[in-house]
């Protein structure tokens, strides 16, 4: 197999969330924030729109921010 440098879309990914617990940052101390995900409604990701520099981008996501303010997120 020969080596070639540039690129391609990959065979296949593995995604990872890093978490580890911090110290208070701010005087007031650490406030956590609730965050919510609809796997079904997505915009960076095939049949999304995040794939192209456009300002309508963030469009999609305003529906699922006011039905998360509305589920106390």
């Amino acid at each position: 197999m020969e080596n070639k440098l540039g690129v391609t879309k990959p065979k296949n990914t593995l995604l990872f969330n890093v978490l580890s617990p911090v110290g208070p940052y701010y005087a007031s101390g650490f406030k956590p924030v609730k965050l919510y995900c609809d796997p079904n409604r997505f915009r960076a990701a095939p049949g999304g729109t995040g794939n192209f520099k456009l300002g309508g981008n963030y469009a999609p996501t305003l529906s699922v921010a006011a039905d998360a303010e509305k589920k106390g997120y």
